[in-house]
C-alpha cells in the first residue's frame, strides 16, 4: 500500500484529489493524492477496497495534460462514472465512480494544495488549537488564505452572530422573568401585610365588642 505523505508527493498538479470511501471496507474513509494513484483490492494499491467485486488493481487514476483521468484497468467487474461505465475518462469535480455493479462508491473532489496540506497536517496532531488558529484567526492575511478557509471563516461569522443573539434573548427572557418574579413577591409581601393588619385590626375590635358587652 502506497503510505506516501501528501507533503512527499511530486508537484504536478496545482490540486489536490480528495479520494472519499462512500461505500466499502478501506483502512481510512479519505486519502489525498497530488499524483497517480491506483485503486484495487490489493494491498500494494494506494486506495485498498476489500471487496468481492473490486479487482486486484480495479482502476489507476493520473494527471496529465492539466487534467484528471481515470482509466480501467482491465477489472472484471467494470468501472461506472455517474452511473454509466467507462473504460477511460476525464475525472471532473464530484465524480462519483462505483467499482463493479453495485460495489463500492468512491467519490473525488478537488481541493486547493495549500487547504488540503493543512488538512494532512491537522490530521497528524488533531489539536483543536490548530483548527481555531488555521480558520478562525482573523490576524492572518486574508489574500493568502484559501478560498475554503474563507468560506470556514464566514460561515463561522454567521454562525458566531446567530449564537450571540440567541443567547441575548435569552438572557433578556430570563431577566424580564426575574422581574416579574421579583414584582410578584413583592405583591405578595405587600399582601401578606395588608391582611396581617386586617386581622389585627378585627381582634382589636372583636376584643373591644367583648369588653362592652361585660361591662
Amino acid at each position: 500500500m502506497n503510505n506516501t505523505r501528501l507533503s512527499e508527493l511530486p508537484n504536478k498538479s496545482s490540486e489536490v484529489v480528495k479520494v472519499r470511501i462512500e461505500k466499502g471496507n478501506s483502512p481510512k474513509d479519505r486519502y489525498y493524492f497530488t499524483d497517480s494513484f491506483t485503486i484495487g483490492r490489493s494491498e500494494e494499491c494506494s486506495v485498498p477496497i476489500n471487496d468481492g467485486l473490486v479487482s486486484r488493481v480495479h482502476v489507476e487514476v493520473n494527471y496529465n495534460n492539466g487534467k484528471w483521468w481515470i482509466t480501467d484497468k482491465h477489472s472484471s467487474n467494470g468501472t461506472f462514472m455517474n452511473g454509466q461505465k467507462v473504460e477511460h475518462a476525464e475525472l471532473k469535480n464530484a465524480a462519483t465512480i462505483q467499482l463493479g455493479n453495485n460495489g463500492p462508491i468512491v467519490l473525488f473532489t478537488f481541493e486547493d494544495k495549500k487547504e488540503a496540506a493543512a488538512i494532512d497536517e491537522i490530521k497528524d496532531d488533531p489539536s483543536v488549537t490548530k483548527y481555531i488558529r488555521r480558520y478562525f484567526e482573523e490576524s492572518k492575511d486574508e489574500q493568502e488564505a484559501g478560498q475554503h478557509t474563507k468560506l470556514m471563516r464566514e460561515a463561522f461569522k454567521v454562525v458566531k452572530k446567530k449564537h450571540t443573539s440567541k443567547y441575548l434573548k435569552i438572557i433578556i427572557g430570563v431577566g424580564v422573568l426575574a422581574l416579574l418574579f421579583g414584582a410578584y413577591s413583592i405583591y405578595q409581601h405587600l399582601k401578606e401585610n395588608e391582611q396581617k393588619q386586617l386581622a389585627e385590626t378585627i381582634f382589636y375590635d372583636m376584643k373591644t365588642l367583648d369588653l362592652e358587652i361585660a361591662a
